[in-house]
């Protein structure tokens, strides 16, 4: 009876283990190129089948990284209701989900107003944490979008990670301007220092869709915007563009350039001054080397550029859900000069794309972390609806010598396995599997040192650099 019990234990616990989406990592394999590796850290998403590991609902539409690289942040509107905001915050090296932080409710609590028919009922303002962004001196911001410019305005806040707890970014709006705005970027300090935010319209009008917005801060204090600080787009690449359309993303390059990036467009780098194109894909004077650049298709907005071992980089979205491969981005260096035409293709990532995901807020995003001390820039991705997927990318040398044969020995040259309260614990960051005593696997963790584990009797496989461990485990 008691070997019964047992059996059925462990067969409810290896089915509801198996119902828990868990980290994987992109299977694919990317060879050196111009002595480059591209190491595949995590991932969670609909090419893997994993997504539902991660937020990913219409409600989470953008994604950054904090300023030291160690946590990627999501924002979070539970089931798009707008009174449930948070920030999900994952380990940026595992993917490993850390905290579900809950943001105070001054982003949303307007009191509350008289009704049409009369009623008091709460005043609440409406999409809230619709982006998110990460200032130079490191301050976590959240955006509320505008479906209209000149009727209201958007909302900023920047949010403390340990609390939640808000300060509202005093920004104006503009009088006589129109247009929605959905995302954002930042430059400088804007909380207590000097900085701008840029944001672009969203909609398909030919006159205010094509703008760009600019909020300037001095001492952290607003520099209230004016119609003349509008940028407006003069032309787009491919030129049968006539606005910014749905979802536009803007990267900040420096105070002279950024990257605009909208439905009907690819990314194009554009003067600050005066909307004009400062370089496109359009530059690459052969076709058929222009086809093998730029992206497949317009429809996913997103580009980040950064610099590893001397060499400039870009990274943007080249597909949506009706190419192969599905849903990926294309890594590129380029010269000194930063030239669309001196682009060389060395990756797609994920090399089979992230999957058939329609992703209607158009976010499929890049965001680029570069650490000096070992030489490796941190790319994660985030597709709204579709999950997120993260690499290591630098030097072969940089990038053997923290993985090695691909697997990071961080800690020592001994590898064990414990358990203690429920967790099956590594002495050394590893990959770990788990299975059960029939054999079947039923989790997984990606470089991780502790896995958490339902009570029953398992086979735990990890291995690093300093070799494969095998240990039958009791979990009580």
């Amino acid at each position: 009876m008691k070997k019964l019990l047992l059996s059925a234990s462990l067969v409810l616990s290896s089915l509801m283990l198996s119902a828990q989406a868990t980290l994987s990592v992109d299977p694919a394999t990317y060879d050196e190129v111009d002595g480059y590796k591209l190491q595949p850290l995590w991932g969670w998403y609909t090419g893997i089948g994993n997504e539902n590991y991660g937020t990913i609902g219409a409600g989470s539409r953008g994604m950054a990284i904090t300023k030291d690289g160690t946590k990627v942040l999501i924002p979070h509107r539970k089931n798009n209701i707008h009174t449930d905001v948070y920030i999900e915050i994952y380990d940026a090296k595992t993917g490993e989900h850390l905290k579900t932080l809950p943001i105070d409710k001054a982003i949303w609590d307007r009191g509350t107003k008289v009704d049409a028919e009369g009623n008091t009922v709460p005043n609440v303002s409406e999409w809230n944490a619709n982006d998110i962004a990460v200032d130079d001196a490191g301050n976590v911001l959240l955006w509320k979008m505008i479906f209209n410019l000149g009727t209201g305005v958007p909302e900023v806040f920047a949010v403390d990670l340990e609390t939640g707890g808000v300060k509202s970014i005093e920004i104006n709006s503009i009088e006589s301007a129109e247009g929605r705005f959905d995302y954002f970027a930042v430059s400088g300090d804007i909380v207590n220092g000097d900085g701008y935010i840029l944001s672009p319209t969203s909609n398909g009008d030919e006159t205010w869709g094509k703008t760009v917005a600019k909020w300037n801060y001095k001492g952290g204090k607003l520099v209230p915007t004016t119609l003349d600080d509008l940028i407006f787009i003069t032309e787009y690449y491919p030129k049968a563009a006539v606005s910014n359309s749905t979802g536009t993303r803007v990267g900040i390059v420096n105070d002279d350039l950024f990257y605009l990036d909208g439905f009907n467009t690819y990314a194009t780098l554009y003067n600050m001054a005066d909307g004009t194109i400062a370089d496109s894909f359009g530059s690459i004077a052969d076709a058929e080397v222009r086809k093998g650049i730029e992206p497949l298709a317009t429809g996913n907005n997103g580009i980040a550029e950064f610099k590893n071992g001397g060499t400039n980089f870009a990274i943007f979205s080249i597909s949506n859900q009706l190419q192969t491969p599905m849903t990926a981005l294309r890594l590129v260096s380029l010269n000194d000069n930063m030239e669309f035409s001196s682009m060389k293709a060395l990756y797609n990532v994920p090399k089979d794309g992230m999957g058939d995901i329609s992703n209607g807020e158009r976010t499929v995003l890049p965001k680029v972390i570069s650490d000096p001390t070992t030489g490796l820039s941190r790319i994660v991705i985030y597709c709204n609806r579709g999950g997120a997927v993260a690499y290591d990318f630098g030097k072969s040398d940089a990038i053997d010598a923290v993985y090695g044969t691909g697997i990071a020995a961080l800690n020592g040259d001994k590898l064990e396995i414990t358990v203690d309260k429920g967790e099956v614990i590594l002495s050394e960051v590893g990959n770990i599997e788990v299975y059960s005593i029939a054999g079947e696997k039923i989790a997984d963790k990606f470089l991780a040192t502790s896995i958490k584990l339902l009570p029953g009797l398992y086979v735990v496989k990890a291995t690093n650099a300093s070799g494969t461990v095998t240990s039958k485990v009791i979990v009580k």
